[in-house]
């Protein structure tokens, strides 16, 4: 299952995403697109590492000497900039492939997972 399968009314409209602002200036640099990608994946790791020391405080395996809610409190500036970050960033490379992503069932999964890890 993907969007394609469930919107299929929707493949112009996707189709005419890659003429939108800002994905022709993406598509033809050379560096735009690597350097969005790179920033993504750098917002995905800052995401796991503050999901990661909460858990692992709570395990009992690591920062012992701080709170729980301590390590929380410290870590969430980090996980909000992560998804506010990786949102923007998905924003930006989603226009320059739409019809790649819009037949992904693992994009699909993705969106569903975000939409309800923000709700």
């Amino acid at each position: 299952m993907d969007f394609a399968t469930l919107f299929p009314d929707l493949k112009p409209w996707v189709q005419s995403l890659t003429q939108v602002w800002p994905a022709p200036i993406i598509k033809e640099s050379s560096w735009i697109f690597p350097l969005i990608l790179c920033t993504h994946l750098l917002a995905l790791v800052t995401l796991g590492g503050a999901m990661l020391l909460p858990g692992l405080r709570l395990m009992g395996l690591g920062m012992t000497s701080l709170s729980p809610s301590a390590i929380e409190k410290a870590t969430r500036p980090w996980l909000w900039g992560a998804l506010i970050l990786l949102t923007v960033t998905g924003l930006l490379m989603g226009p320059v492939n739409p019809m790649k992503l819009y037949s992904r069932p693992a994009f699909l999964v993705k969106v569903s997972a975000m939409t309800a890890a923000l709700t």
